[in-house]
């Protein structure tokens, strides 16, 4: 048996394959290019009767949607929910403003719909002078999307958006504790676990 982690089974007669979404085959014009090869890869494991694992019943059920003929030869689709791992203890962070500010985790791609939530940020922070939103997560294919963005507000407000980037599991922890809110704009996710978090 053979453990793909991100849809990408090798040529085997039976994988495991960990599938969080279909959001490429449902929205591909969110998706990257490599992300939009993805579809043809599961569709072939498929064939071959992977074994599709997901995280909730919703993502199951528009697997079963999606490949629906291509599930052959015994494939099968199944959930293990996702649970919470095991935090450290909090620290205090490093590079992020001091409360109050709204978070937002992820990586910078566009189902994510990051400029969506910076344009409605300038829209509070013309009531609220002291807030910031924090971005944190890895960049991404939508980056230059959420830079321009930032470029179009007035320069108080765009100053008071802080791209930390990636951080660690630490850092990750006492962001989330000291965050008014957790601002979660995504178009299409599998499992949300920063809300979870």
């Amino acid at each position: 048996v053979v453990h793909a982690t991100n849809y990408l089974p090798p040529p085997t007669h039976r994988a495991v394959v960990w599938t969080p979404d279909v959001a490429f085959l449902r929205n591909p014009e969110l998706g990257s290019a490599a992300t939009r090869q993805y579809g043809e890869t599961m569709r072939r494991a498929a064939h071959r009767g992977a074994l599709f694992v997901t995280g909730a019943e919703v993502i199951a059920n528009e697997i079963r949607e999606v490949l629906g003929r291509d599930l052959r030869n015994g494939a099968e689709v199944v959930v293990v929910p996702l649970a919470l791992p095991e935090l450290p203890s909090r620290t205090e962070h490093r590079g992020g403003p001091r409360a109050p500010y709204i978070l937002a985790l992820g990586t910078c791609e566009p189902r994510k719909n990051l400029p969506r939530l910076v344009r409605a940020f300038a829209r509070v922070a013309e009531k609220h002078a002291d807030l910031a939103l924090v971005l944190a997560g890895p960049d991404g294919p939508d980056r230059p999307a959420v830079d321009a963005t930032i470029a179009q507000l007035p320069e108080t407000v765009g100053a008071r958006v802080v791209q930390l980037g990636p951080v660690s599991d630490h850092d990750r922890v006492a962001l989330l504790e000291d965050a008014m809110v957790l601002a979660y704009p995504s178009l299409a996710e599998g499992f949300g676990i920063p809300m979870l978090e």
